[in-house]
């Protein structure tokens, strides 16, 4: 059965701290793509800078857009202080929820673009080379 649904997920490291370097953002670009395969979902983008990050997957009818993000970011968390990832006097922590949106098919193409900009969108909390997309 096809479907089209689409989410456009966001959040926030905790007191929006610039806690997501170049290794955090580097776990974070092999982790979520791996998370959304496992809840079934399918991942279009995902825009990380410093203090927050940005997903839009199409998912399947019954995802849960709770679990997925709260197992991205607690395993995200867990994987940086057992691996050592950035300053380990400032661990990735993150805010208590989450913001997401419903993107219709017609704009899909909108969306993904925006996501995918977000190093240009906020400059000073860009990140090199984390615009992703499959």
């Amino acid at each position: 059965m096809r479907h089209r649904v689409y989410f456009h997920l966001v959040w926030t490291t905790q007191d929006r701290m610039p806690l997501i370097d170049e290794d955090r953002a580097r776990c974070l670009r092999r982790l979520v793509p791996t998370i959304a395969r496992e809840a079934g979902a399918h991942l279009m983008g995902l825009g990380i800078v410093t203090t927050h990050l940005h997903v839009l997957v199409r998912v399947p009818p019954g995802f849960d857009c709770g679990r997925f993000v709260g197992r991205t970011k607690s395993v995200s968390a867990l994987l940086a202080r057992r691996d050592r990832l950035g300053d380990q006097s400032r661990p990735l922590r993150w805010v208590e929820g989450y913001s997401v949106t419903s993107v219709g098919p017609g704009e899909v193409d909108r969306v993904q673009q925006y996501v995918l900009g977000q190093s240009r969108r906020h400059p000073r909390e860009a990140i090199g080379g984390t615009r992703t997309a499959d």
